[in-house]
């Protein structure tokens, strides 16, 4: 079947412009009418149209069941000048399990892409969309992505999908860990590894970069989040660095609290260039 490429971005824009126009009076500025946008959209949504056979926007990729149909659908959008209807992406989605064969193909190269696609485009969409359909099959995958380096912005679409997948990510990624990579990949992984308490491994791993690494707001953050008060003295030892930085102090403080410790009085941060920033807000 050949992809229709329908312009529903703007099919939208001119229900818009004609919205504006008849209905300008009912608002005092242009603020309010940009405030009813959302339920306008909705709206329209779920208005029957011509230039869709008599379906509504919401509805007219319902009437296709193929998950192959629909993924190459997507991607010939991408791969045009015509804007991604959110319609299709939701009934990709709606189909779970059942879509995430293709999506795999994608993510794997498995299905090739046309030269006009922006291929990291596309492999974003597919992962937010497995994530939305709760898939773990990528899990190695994103694993592979983070630890390769190669592309940070998918590292990152990579990591919050692991951060979602549950328990079953804790040994393979534990498992990565020992292997070569940069140190931004193994703090990428590390902090995902926060989000599943209870494991001392991941305590360890934790304290170790909150210790050596220079991100100490982040890691300070993540062991507060983990709950552990085995992290306190780690905590409590560096609160006292005379040269630690307003951001990571007050992050570590925090973190001290959250586990139950009783932090030090407040410093003096005059001079420190964030203290600084803050005091002018």
């Amino acid at each position: 079947m050949e992809h229709r490429l329908i312009d529903f971005d703007g099919q939208f824009q001119e229900h818009l412009r004609t919205w504006m126009r008849e209905c300008r009076g009912q608002y005092e500025t242009i603020e309010d009418m940009e405030e009813d946008m959302p339920s306008v959209y909705g709206k329209w949504m779920l208005q029957r149209a011509g230039w869709l056979e008599g379906a509504t926007p919401a509805e007219f990729f319902y009437r296709y069941d193929d998950p192959v149909l629909l993924v190459g659908w997507m991607i010939a959008y991408m791969a045009s000048s015509t804007g991604l209807p959110d319609p299709l992406l939701d009934r990709i989605a709606s189909l779970g399990r059942e879509a995430e064969t293709p999506l795999l193909g994608v993510l794997r190269d498995e299905i090739p892409l046309p030269d006009s696609c922006d291929r990291r485009g596309v492999k974003s969409v597919v992962m937010n969309l497995l994530n939305e359909i709760q898939s773990v099959a990528p899990l190695h995958d994103y694993i592979e992505l983070v630890v390769s380096g190669e592309d940070s912005e998918l590292s990152e679409v990579a990591c919050d999908a692991l951060s979602n997948m549950g328990p079953c990510i804790v040994e393979p990624v534990l498992a990565a860990l020992d292997r070569p990579m940069s140190q931004e990949a193994l703090e990428s992984l590390v902090d995902v590894l926060s989000n599943y308490p209870g494991d001392a491994r991941i305590l360890g791993w934790l304290i170790r970069l909150f210790e050596t690494s220079p991100r100490k707001a982040l890691f300070a953050s993540d062991l507060g989040k983990y709950g552990d008060e085995a992290a306190l003295p780690a905590l409590m030892r560096t609160q006292s660095e005379p040269g630690i930085s307003y951001l990571d102090y007050i992050e570590i403080r925090s973190a001290i609290e959250q586990l139950g410790g009783e932090p030090e009085p407040e410093r003096d941060f005059t001079g420190d260039p964030y203290y600084e920033s803050l005091k002018g807000v």
